[in-house]
């Protein structure tokens, strides 16, 4: 059944016959194109990180999924609008003196961040220092315009700093089947992951400063329970009901094109296949 809807859904977008997309489905048929999915991109960042291919092709695609998503949502450096990956969403820091998000505008009601009122409920006193989840930080990027401004001018849909990124990318693994721990040492958070068929070693992966490394399953990160900030990062992006209600999550045709070219455009470049 799950074939028979991607089937349907590269055939609608192809033929641009239906208004929307399911986001997710939408980025998996991407990562199936074969210019993606063994793009020199893809294979550098794997010789880099020392992979061994099996001898089983379903493990290799799995860990080329993992670098696909990898750098599809990681920046470069911790500075504020840093954009490097496939989807462009920049890094701005938070909780900081003076803090970078209190400028950022969103666009639809001309006011900065810090003069807008988080959603019911919400313990932060404004969006500019909202703990961005999953659902807000993917919502806003399926957006058909650009949601917010910064300083420079520059648009862009979504964004998070180290913390949001991992919480959005371990949600967006368990959607695709996937999983694994956010781990965390003084003031930064990455992934741990363990692939099925890979033995012994884990993939750390960082989405704020591009890493993708494999290392022994001895240096795997103890993950205090007690640790309530941690916990909590787990469990958003483990939350079931928040994957489904991504899940279900959708894009106009338009953006689909739009994101397709962005991507084509980001693994295409500096490589040896174009």
């Amino acid at each position: 059944m799950k074939n028979r809807i991607l089937f349907l859904v590269l055939i609608c977008w192809g033929n641009h016959t239906f208004a929307q997309i399911h986001f997710f489905s939408f980025i998996d048929s991407v990562f199936q194109r074969p210019e993606i999915r063994e793009s020199n991109r893809i294979k550098l960042e794997l010789i880099n990180a020392g992979y061994k291919e099996s001898d089983d092709e379903a493990v290799n695609t799995r860990v080329r999924k993992l670098v696909f998503m990898h750098l599809l949502l990681t920046s470069n450096y911790a500075w504020n609008n840093d954009a490097f990956g496939g989807f462009r969403i920049p890094y701005f820091w938070n909780f900081t003196a003076a803090n970078p998000r209190d400028s950022i505008l969103l666009i639809s009601s001309g006011k900065k961040l810090k003069q807008v009122a988080p959603p019911a409920g919400s313990s932060f006193r404004t969006m500019a220092t909202l703990e961005r989840v999953p659902v807000i930080f993917w919502g806003d990027f399926m957006t058909d315009e650009p949601k917010y401004e910064w300083i420079d001018s520059s648009t862009f849909y979504t964004f998070g700093w180290c913390s949001e990124r991992e919480m959005a990318f371990k949600a967006w693994m368990g959607i695709s089947g996937m999983t694994g721990n956010i781990a965390f040492k003084g003031n930064h958070v990455w992934m741990e992951i363990e692939v099925a068929g890979v033995r012994d070693v884990f993939f750390y992966i960082d989405n704020t400063f591009n890493r993708f490394e494999i290392k022994p399953i001895s240096q795997k990160t103890h993950i205090d329970p007690k640790d309530h900030y941690l916990t909590w990062y787990n469990q958003n992006g483990a939350d079931k009901n928040i994957q489904k209600r991504l899940s279900a999550m959708i894009i106009s045709s338009r953006r689909a094109d739009d994101l397709l070219h962005q991507i084509i455009s980001f693994f295409n470049a500096n490589s040896e296949d174009h």
